[in-house]
């Protein structure tokens, strides 16, 4: 069994909130979260490392009220650059993955709070009760806010693609999404309802001729790649030729959620001069 530090965990959250949110502190809540999901595609993908979530490194790290940089990044990084395995630091600094769950934790509080708002409301408690809340409003600001840094910032160098890698035109992206997949889904929960329901599955058909068709795969496995969704992957070939790729899945509520959080993203990143009308 190999560990690693909490601290380079950290050192990886604030790598990815540096470079599109010009931000160099991790709450705990985020070093929780991430961390507990790093572990996670550990497992899943059998590479056996623990991360040591105890020790952060006072020397380096100043941690109340959240954890920031005490000493300059160019120092901390090289202090924590001993991980040698290649498959680990892959992991640790999938951007695509780390920026994912930040935004997946930012909307999740927002959903938290509005949620303990309606609560006190419905116990009938004063108003000097529910402004101890921080207000639904605030957090959807800072929500739009680090979205809308990754807008400009995608205007400015065309990075967004490049670290994705979903897609060669935003507005096909988009489309794909909101038509080709969403069929996918409601095919998906109809099986699911009919016979299906202890071993949910995706199922895709593409032709290899079909330049589309094969932009449109390469769409599908990197959404699914992207959220782990994907339990096992399974290639058939129809009769008439037709490729079919079958993804089965854990369950049908964290693709839901990962398809939403995914149109909601795209949404809030191009919306509204690169999708067209008011939806």
């Amino acid at each position: 069994m190999t560990y690693i530090e909490i601290n380079h965990v950290i050192l990886a959250i604030i790598s990815c909130k540096r470079k599109y949110f010009n931000e160099q502190y991790v709450t705990y809540q985020e070093a929780n979260i991430i961390s507990g999901e790093i572990e996670k595609r550990f497992t899943k993908e059998n590479i056996n490392v623990i991360i040591e979530s105890t020790k952060i490194d006072q020397e380096y790290f100043e941690s109340k009220p959240v954890i920031s940089l005490k000493k300059s990044w160019y120092k901390t990084e090289k202090r924590f650059q001993n991980i040698t395995n290649l498959k680990v630091l892959n992991i640790l600094f999938d951007e695509s993955f780390i920026l994912n769950l930040l935004l997946k934790i930012s909307k999740d509080n927002i959903e938290n709070i509005e949620n303990k708002i309606n609560s006190q409301k419905s116990q009938k408690n004063t108003k000097k009760e529910l402004l101890t809340y921080p207000t639904k409003k605030n957090l959807l600001l800072e929500y739009k806010n680090k979205l809308q840094i990754l807008k400009e910032r995608d205007k400015k160098q065309n990075s967004w693609e490049e670290d994705l890698k979903f897609y060669l035109k935003v507005q096909e992206y988009y489309q794909f999404l909101t038509n080709d997949f969403y069929h996918i889904l409601k095919k998906a929960i109809s099986d699911i309802n009919l016979s299906n329901i202890n071993n949910p599955y995706l199922e895709f058909r593409y032709e290899t001729e079909n330049n589309q068709d094969l932009l449109k795969k390469e769409m599908f496995l990197n959404f699914i790649e992207t959220y782990h969704l994907g339990t096992k992957k399974e290639l058939l070939c129809a009769p008439s030729g037709t490729n079919i790729i079958k993804i089965y899945l854990t369950n049908i509520e964290d693709l839901l959620k990962s398809y939403y959080l995914e149109l909601e993203k795209m949404e809030y990143l191009y919306y509204p001069e690169e999708l067209g009308p008011v939806r």
